[in-house]
């Protein structure tokens, strides 16, 4: 079982234990046979009270808060909120305590404490039988009292009923709950809509996106999640696609992901075979990627990708320091926009330019597909003054992105980030007709001869590893006319401690974009760590190595980097392109030293 095995002889003994607390105790925390003068107040003679867990007595404290070791903030917070209040209504200060014990000994379940999330006791486990994802409980097993959620934020939520069950007691200055306290609610009703994980440990529950939500299970396997999907099956969900179907980067990595949906609900259930878990996200049901089989098209025009350049004049300044925009023309003639560029007229219009350029109808420039990868204004400004300026004059059938939650942002320490997902989606509504995507793992667009597999989001990593907004770049290839670009945006290096062993040589391409802009990966300086980078840039292989910036800001910075040196010296690097004051244009499939434009590399 996913919750652990239950030990129902535990509980029976504590409930013996129990018994005989209430006969033999006279400082037991729940009543007394025995009493001194002091302690008449709480003894027998008062029925109600000897029927209650007693918190405290006076500001005598018979209980102590335990929380996990290894806790998320969710669960701190909620630690901490449970003592906090305790002491308000007491006078006494609560002690709060780990479920670490030493070497050679056990944790003791005679204790009378309050445990707050999933510690390693039996207890917090046991008490979560027959509750489902998205619930919290509160109640009492034993000598405990269990304050647990099945999943992410409602710990909190249980730690605010546990709260108000508080009764305080003036005449007796005592602090208590019902003994019989059995409280169960759900926090996350979604959460609800999934079937239990069969064969692996559950981990937790959390936010990915405003109305996402990911169930992670470790310990699992391959076996396991087949049977998982089963169960989505068994519970009215339809199979919309998998990667098993047709060849792809997952498929040869051993990694599984799987779309199904019912009326009201989309989920994307993925095995990560290197971690040995699975992710499932929830979200409610909206546009969904374009299958193989969905795809019409004429080729009409060679197939192309273009860079721009970042150095512009009256901005330069601005520009030099990064920036990218990148875009795809498909044989068909419709295009696809990766960023796009600073806000302002002068990127917006180059992009307006260059499509009108090379349509084959220039009264129908189609977009099939404008990818941002995450939500910095060197990324997404253009798209912003674009659809301000120039979507009456094109079509745009769907935008893809990842956007992590306000929350998500928020728990980071990341608040200036907050809402921005939100403002972008907003800009959306200039496209009339154009779907959003909310890019996941596994997923993968056809989109006329073109193939976008997204390889990582911040979903693959759990929130405590989202300690810059760039972590939250989406990573993913482009594969056309034969040819892949791995387009990495400002992808951190925490990014790519998933996407190296996950996908390892698969990652080999024909064209790499640096990262970026080919500068710190990580937070810090400018020698912060960067060795997933590198070893990304290793497994990429890519002859072809694309730098977002402009020729001043490179010249300056770019071969201090220590993640940018690594470009320079793998023997697979055979042309670097700055994008410099130019657009750098390669007809597809592109064969090296053909693009009319100078390699930087010597």
């Amino acid at each position: 079982m996913v919750k652990g095995i239950r030990t129902k002889i535990l509980c029976l003994m504590g409930l013996l234990v129990l018994s005989a607390l209430l006969v033999l105790s006279a400082c037991s925390p729940f009543g007394h046979t025995e009493v001194t003068d002091s302690e008449s107040e709480v003894g027998t003679d008062n029925d109600e009270l000897a029927q209650n867990l007693i918190i405290s007595e006076g500001k005598k404290i018979n209980y102590k808060v335990v929380r996990p070791e290894k806790a998320d903030d969710d669960t701190i917070n909620a630690a901490s909120k449970i003592q906090q209040k305790i002491s308000k209504l007491t006078g006494g200060m609560v002690e709060i305590s780990t479920d670490m014990v030493g070497f050679n000994q056990e944790l003791d379940s005679e204790s009378f404490e309050i445990l707050v999330g999933n510690t390693a006791y039996e207890e917090s486990d046991s008490a979560l039988d027959g509750v489902t994802y998205g619930d919290y409980i509160v109640t009492c097993v034993g000598n405990k009292i269990v304050v647990n959620a099945y999943g992410g934020t409602g710990i909190n939520f249980a730690a605010s009923a546990f709260c108000e069950a508080l009764i305080m007691d003036e005449a007796s200055s005592t602090c208590y709950v019902p003994r019989d306290i059995s409280i169960r609610n759900t926090a996350i009703k979604i959460l609800n809509e999934l079937p239990e994980y069969e064969g692996g440990s559950f981990n937790s529950t959390y936010s990915s996106g405003e109305d996402n939500h990911i169930l992670l299970v470790d310990g699992t396997d391959a076996s396991k999640f087949s049977e998982y999907r089963k169960a989505l099956e068994n519970k009215g969900y339809n199979l919309y696609t998998d990667t098993q179907s047709s060849d792809n980067i997952f498929k040869s990595t051993n990694n599984i992901f799987a779309t199904y949906t019912n009326d009201k609900y989309t989920v994307t259930a993925g095995y990560y075979d290197y971690s040995k878990q699975a992710r499932i996200i929830i979200e409610p049901k909206s546009a969904l990627p374009v299958l193989e089989g969905q795809n019409v098209y004429e080729s009409t025009v060679t197939p192309s990708f273009a860079m721009f350049g970042r150095e512009q004049l009256p901005n330069v300044s601005e520009n030099t320091t990064g920036g990218q925009s990148f875009v795809f023309q498909l044989s068909d003639g419709s295009y696809i926009i990766v960023d796009g560029g600073w806000a302002g007229e002068i990127d917006a219009k180059q992009l307006y330019d260059y499509m009108y350029e090379y349509a084959p109808d220039k009264e129908k420039i189609t977009i099939a597909a404008w990818i941002l990868t995450h939500a910095h204004p060197d990324h997404h400004g253009a798209y912003v003054t674009f659809s301000q300026t120039y979507a009456s004059d094109v079509t745009l059938e769907r935008l893809i992105a990842a956007f992590p939650s306000d929350q998500t942002c928020r728990i980071a320490g990341l608040d200036s980030d907050a809402g921005k997902g939100a403002k972008m989606l907003g800009y959306l509504r200039s496209f009339s007709g154009a779907e959003f995507n909310d890019a996941h793992v596994g997923q993968i667009f056809n989109l006329r001869d073109a193939k976008i597999e997204i390889l990582y989001t911040l979903e693959s990593l759990t929130p405590d590893k989202f300690d810059v907004y760039n972590t939250c770049s989406l990573v993913f290839t482009v594969k056309i006319a034969g040819q892949q670009c791995l387009v990495t945006g400002d992808a951190s290096n925490n990014s790519f401690s998933s996407v190296v062993p996950m996908y390892g040589k698969a990652l080999k391409s024909d064209f790499v974009q640096a990262a970026h802009h080919g500068g710190d990966t990580g937070p810090g300086s400018v020698n912060a760590a960067y060795g997933n980078t590198k070893s990304m840039y290793i497994l990429a292989e890519a002859p072809v190595v694309l730098w977002p910036l402009g020729q001043e800001n490179f010249e300056a910075t770019g071969t201090i980097r220590p993640a940018s040196k690594a470009l320079y010296e793998l023997e697979s690097t055979k042309e670097i392109f700055v994008a410099g004051s130019r657009t750098v244009r390669f007809e597809l499939p592109y064969s090296v030293g053909t693009s009319g434009c100078p390699s930087i590399l010597k």
